[in-house]
Formats: structure tokens, sequence, C-alpha cells
């Protein structure tokens, strides 16, 4: 499970100054109940133990710096305590989360119905591999096909993308080899494959492992080339056109139904026409001359400091603020399907839910 979740998420993708990934827990543990929650607060993890949840997955992590220690009464360590001392397992995904396409800010896109979205803020510039190897005809297909599970052969929204090259291949098998093919001490001639297929960087590692396995020969021979590719795979917060232009009020107006909060703050002329939509959940106001560059007519986060508003105000940038929690939780319900397609084998096998016992850390009067 923790693999899996390495491979949809892959920790290459965080932030540097993260922290996150399997915090607590067996990691080859089987794991039929899983809960998703935007914190891991107490209540969270008292709802998870009554469920008999086997892992709890977090966008936040408790906090940003491992803790000193863990012991029953530290604030800090509470989360790390309470998921041992209740045998629930404990992963938090975090900026991995933020940058991929199942972010809050491609789910709030996908309620919004955007047209063209795309990511505001790329960080994947040649991010990608091209992976070529050699194989003896007869099994290309299969080591093809398992290259492509691994995670190879996906260029845009294309998968299953590769190219094969005939040709003639050599080798001579020396002193204590085991041969696929001829004898040891003589030349052997072998009809391969040269396959081709592109790679994003973080998977590499898995669709070598791969190749070793499936690969008849004692002695792959395989080679990586880096390439130089424009970013917009991954990145923060999303970007694109809605399908009519609407006023500045009217699009709050439905976010606020959309959402679990009791009040959306404006700034900006409440009749301002919004066409082009940008999005960067949670605290974005630094997305502020981003959302300018990419030509938005409003900028929709959860919070932003009194001056970021004040330069938005000044640069006439618009913005919507949602409130930190809200613009976050309501990529949980993505998250939620996306992981019950990819986690376990057969579908049914396993059950995820969404924690009912978390809410914001503030409320209005």
């Amino acid at each position: 499970m923790v693999r899996k979740l390495d491979n949809l998420f892959p920790p290459i993708w965080a932030e540097s100054w993260d922290f996150a990934g399997f915090l607590v827990g067996d990691p080859w543990a089987d794991i039929t109940r899983v809960m998703l929650a935007l914190d891991p607060l107490p209540a969270v993890f008292d709802e998870a133990a009554e469920k008999g949840i086997h892992l709890l997955i977090t966008h936040h992590p408790p906090d940003l710096k491992p803790p000193r220690k863990v012991v029953k009464g530290d604030p800090l360590a509470a989360p790390y305590y309470t998921a041992a001392a209740n045998g629930i397992a404990y992963y938090a995904i975090h900026t991995a989360l933020d940058v991929s396409r199942i972010s809050a800010a491609f789910a709030l896109a996908a309620l919004l119905d955007f047209e063209n979205s795309h990511v505001l803020v790329p960080k994947d510039g040649n991010n990608l591999v091209k992976f070529v190897v050699f194989v003896p005809e007869d099994h290309t297909d299969r080591i093809r096909d398992a290259l492509f599970t691994a995670g190879a052969g996906h260029i845009g929204k294309y998968s299953e993308c590769s190219f094969r090259t005939p040709g003639e291949g050599t080798f001579k098998p020396g002193a204590g080899t085991n041969p696929y093919s001829g004898n040891r001490g003589e030349l052997r001639k072998e009809k391969e494959h040269r396959l081709e297929m592109i790679v994003p960087r973080e998977k590499i590692a898995g669709v070598i492992a791969t190749l070793l396995k499936e690969h008849p020969y004692e002695e792959v021979a395989y080679d990586i080339y880096p390439l130089e590719t424009a970013p917009g795979r991954l990145g923060f917060g999303a970007i694109g056109n809605l399908p009519a232009p609407v006023t500045l009020l009217q699009i709050a107006q439905q976010l606020k139904g959309m959402l679990p909060t009791a009040g959306i703050s404006i700034s900006g002329p409440d009749s301002t026409r919004i066409s082009r939509v940008a999005i960067a959940n949670g605290s974005g106001g630094d997305f502020i001359d981003n959302a300018r560059a990419a030509k938005a007519d409003v900028l929709i986060t959860g919070e932003a400091g009194y001056h970021k508003l004040r330069y938005a105000q000044a640069v006439t940038m618009p913005m919507i603020l949602l409130g930190h929690f809200a613009s976050e939780w309501i990529g949980l319900p993505l998250l939620k399907t996306y992981l019950e397609k990819r986690l376990w084998d057969t579908l049914g096998e396993g059950t995820i839910e969404i924690a009912q016992s978390e809410h914001g850390p503030v409320w209005m009067t």
C-alpha cells in the first residue's frame, strides 16, 4: 500500500521543506479500510479508531518538522502517538498532492467546469527522460507492457506510447555466465528490438526495477537520455476558462454553495466580468503575479495576508478568499475517487471514506 501511494504521489514531487509521506505504521500491513482528512486532528484519529480504520491519509502533516520525541501528552507528537497507540497507519501527502492533477485546485476547476484547464505555476521543466532498452524480438511485447504498467510511455494525454526498431545484437558469454542463448566463449548474434519510451524522472527507478525483473538477459543493456521538455505536467494551482462569463459576485455565490464554509471574502468590484479564473488553494497570496501573467480575471484562494490583498487591489487583480480549510477540503472527494481505483488490485477489495469529524479552525458569528 505504501509503495502504491509513493508511486501515485512520488516523494520527489514534494517541496524540499515538506515533511510528509509514510509517517507511522507497518508498511507491509494489509490495508482494507482507509480514511481521508485534511488535518491529523485528535477528533479524526478518534473517529478512525471507532470505525476500525487501518490507514489514515491526510493532506497536511502534523508539522513541517519531525518530532523530537513521541510521548503521551506532547501536543506536537500527539498525532504520531495516537496513531501508534491505536494501530492506525498514517500517511501525509501534502505538497506532492498539491502539484498533481488530483490537487484541490483541479478538483475546484472541475466543479466550475473549466475549459482548457492547466497548471498555473509549473515546476517540472526537463522532468522527462527517454528510456531505451534492447530486447529479444520474442520478448518485446511482454517487456513493453510491463514497462507501461511501471509508468513508462505517457506523452501528454496519451498512454502506452513506444517505438521499436529491429536490429541485431551480438555478445560472447564469458566464464561463469548463464547466457540466454548460445554457449560460453562463442560469439552469438540475436535478433533484437531497440525499444524506446518516455519516462518521468520520478518513475525511472521503478521502470528499471521492472525491466531487470522481466528481461531474459543476465546483463541488460539500456540507456537513459535527458530531454529538454516544456513544463506543465506538474505544478501549483490551476488556470482555465469558464463556460460563460459571470460577475465576481455570481462566481462567489456559486462557490459558497459548493464549499463547507460559512462565508466567503471578496476583493474587487462585485460587477467585474469573470471569464478566465486562476486557483491557488490554501495560502495563495504569493500567486497574484502568476495569475496576472496567465491573464486571469480573478484569483481564487484560501487566504492571503492584508498587504497581499492591498497589492492585488493596486494591480487590479480581484480575489476570492474561501478560507484555507474549505479551499483544500474540496479536493478530498476527487482524491477518494482517484485512490479507490488504484490502491487495490480488485475493485471493492477495500473502502475509502472521508472523515466527518473535522471542521475548519474558525467560525463566524
